[in-house]
C-alpha cells in the first residue's frame, strides 16, 4: 500500500503548493507556515484521542521533537523559495530529498532498497542536473555548481536536508506510538511548531492575528488540505520504507509544473520538462 498512499499524497502536495503561492499573494510567509500548523489542531486533538491514549516511549518525543524542529525551518524556506521564484525552475530540486532521506534511512533506520532503487535515485539526481542544462555550453560541469552558487537553488537544497531529516524523524515518532496513531503524532508535531511559531510571531508581527482573521477561510482551506497530506504520507511511512515513499511522491513535480503552467501561465523551458521526465524515470525504477 506504500506505492499508492505516495501517489495520493504527491497529487494532493501539488494542489497544497499551488494554493500556498495564490495565498502568499496576501499574506506572509511566516503566517502560513503558523496556519498550516495550526488551525487543523482542533481537529487533529478530536481525531487523536477518539479511541483513548496511546501508549508512548522516549523514542516518540526524540521523533517529534527532531520532526518538528527541522520541519518548522525546512517548511518556511521553501514556502519563501516558492513565493519569490517560478515554480517551474526550483521545484523539480525537491527531488534531492530523496537521495537525502535514502543516505538518513540507511543510517538511522537501518532500512536498504534494492540495487534498481538506487539506481533510480541516481537517476533523479541526474534530472537535477539537467535543471540547469542549459549553461553548459560554458563549461560542462557548470549545471551542477549553479545548483549551489545561485542562492535561490543552494537555499531550497538546504531546506530539502531538512526535509529529509523531518521524514526520519517522524518515522521514529509514528513507529513508538502504541496502537498506530499517525493523527496523534501529527498533533503533537503541529502543538509544538504552533508554540515556537506563536512566540516569534507574537514577537515579529504585531498585526498578525487581523491578517489571519482577514485571509481565515483561505488559510483554512489550506492547512485542512496540508493536513490531509501530511496523514497520507504518514500511512506510506509505516507501510514501507521511507526513501521510496518519498520517492515515489516526486511525481508531484509532474503534477507542480502542469498546474503552474495552467494556473500562473508559468511556462517551464525544455530544460525543466527533461529533468522533470528524468526524474519520473528514477521514481518509476524505485518500484521496481
Amino acid at each position: 500500500m506504500w506505492f499508492w498512499y505516495a501517489i495520493l499524497s504527491a497529487v494532493i502536495s501539488a494542489f497544497s503548493v499551488i494554493l500556498n503561492k495564490l495565498i502568499l499573494k496576501k499574506v506572509n510567509t511566516l503566517l502560513l507556515t503558523w496556519s498550516l500548523f495550526a488551525l487543523p489542531l482542533p481537529l487533529l486533538f478530536l481525531l487523536s484521542f477518539k479511541d483513548g491514549i496511546p501508549k508512548i516511549n522516549n523514542l516518540f518525543f526524540l521523533g517529534i521533537t527532531g520532526s518538528s524542529l527541522s520541519f518548522v525551518f525546512s517548511k518556511t524556506i521553501t514556502l519563501n523559495s516558492i513565493k519569490n521564484n517560478l515554480l517551474s525552475k526550483i521545484y523539480p530540486l525537491v527531488s534531492f530529498s530523496t537521495f537525502f532521506t535514502y543516505i538518513f534511512g540507511l543510517i538511522l533506520l537501518s532500512e536498504s532498497i534494492k540495487l534498481t532503487a538506487v539506481i533510480g535515485l541516481l537517476i533523479i539526481i541526474l534530472g537535477g542536473y539537467i535543471l540547469n542544462a542549459e549553461n553548459a555550453r560554458e563549461n560542462i560541469l557548470k549545471p551542477f555548481k549553479m545548483l549551489f552558487l545561485e542562492k535561490s537553488s543552494y537555499v531550497f537544497l538546504f531546506a530539502m536536508i531538512l526535509s529529509s531529516a523531518t521524514s526520519i524523524f517522524d518515522k521514529i515518532g509514528l513507529t513508538n506510538v502504541n496502537p498506530s496513531n499517525p493523527t496523534f503524532v501529527l498533533f503533537s508535531e503541529n502543538a509544538f511548531m504552533t508554540v515556537l511559531l506563536t512566540g516569534y510571531l507574537t514577537h515579529k508581527d504585531k498585526n498578525w492575528v487581523n491578517e489571519i482573521k482577514n485571509n481565515f477561510w483561505f488559510l483554512f482551506l489550506a492547512s485542512l488540505i496540508y493536513m490531509t497530506l501530511v496523514l497520507v504520507a504518514f500511512l506510506g511511512f509505516i507501510s514501507g520504507p521511507v526513501a521510496l515513499v518519498i520517492g515515489v511522491k516526486k511525481v508531484e513535480i509532474l503534477f507542480v509544473i502542469i498546474l503552474s503552467f495552467l494556473v500562473f501561465k508559468d511556462k517551464p523551458d525544455k530544460h525543466s520538462v527533461i529533468a522533470a521526465v528524468c526524474m519520473l524515470c528514477g521514481v518509476i525504477l524505485t518500484k521496481l
